[in-house]
């Protein structure tokens, strides 16, 4: 008797272990594959009306990559590190049923939104750098290149965007403290004039919101 509750009970491990992987499969391809209502971007070429098509294009694809680092998350706070993403994302939180809708596809639970945050020091900030180091295969202490979420604003030459470097990430592993090396995050607290996002001044600290 005992013998087969036990091989009942390990049966059902199993079966409810394949259904969660395939639930969560379902769920990466939803997201991967999720096209964003076009309103979005209708309003936001207001606000940016330089971007062409495989700019916006990229800027979808950093909003995916963002939902995904809250699937690797375990629910801790993940600061957004874009100003354009942030812009993108307010949008698409006013698409109330469709966004959650989303959510519960994509993710299973409603994602709250976060504020716009560029210091490195932070720990949401330092915690999605990781995730999105995780999410390109990259390893977080030992790269030369940005991920895509933290490259973007740069890369599209967004106005008060948030710019970062990769060494400023490496620097804050070694000194949580201070920043080395002349360069650090937008919004690091130090001296340097590459800090600082575009536009603001490093000194008066960067970046809304707090960790």
């Amino acid at each position: 008797m005992a013998f087969r509750l036990l091989l009942l009970a390990f049966i059902a491990a199993l079966i409810y272990r394949y259904l969660k992987s395939r639930r969560q499969q379902e769920q990466f391809y939803y997201l991967n594959h999720y096209q964003f209502p076009s309103g979005i971007r209708r309003r936001l070429a207001l606000k940016y009306p330089e971007l062409n098509d495989e700019q916006w294009a990229l800027v979808a694809k950093a909003m995916r990559q963002y939902f995904r680092l809250h699937r690797y998350s375990k629910r801790a706070t993940l600061a957004m590190p874009s100003r354009i993403v942030d812009d993108f994302w307010h949008e698409f939180i006013l698409h109330t049923a469709v966004y959650q809708e989303f959510c519960q596809k994509a993710l299973g639970r409603f994602i709250h939104h976060t504020p716009a945050e560029s210091t490195v020091e932070s720990k949401s900030v330092r915690r999605a750098w990781d995730l999105a180091c995780r999410d390109e295969g990259l390893r977080a202490g030992q790269i030369d290149r940005l991920p895509l979420l933290f490259a973007i604003d740069s890369q599209l030459q967004i106005p008060e965007g948030f710019l970062y470097s990769a060494t400023a990430f490496q620097n804050q592993n070694k000194d949580s403290s201070s920043c080395s090396g002349g360069s650090c995050g937008s919004g690091a607290d130090c001296n340097s004039s590459d800090c600082g996002d575009s536009g603001s001044s490093c000194g008066s600290g960067c970046g809304g919101g707090g960790d």
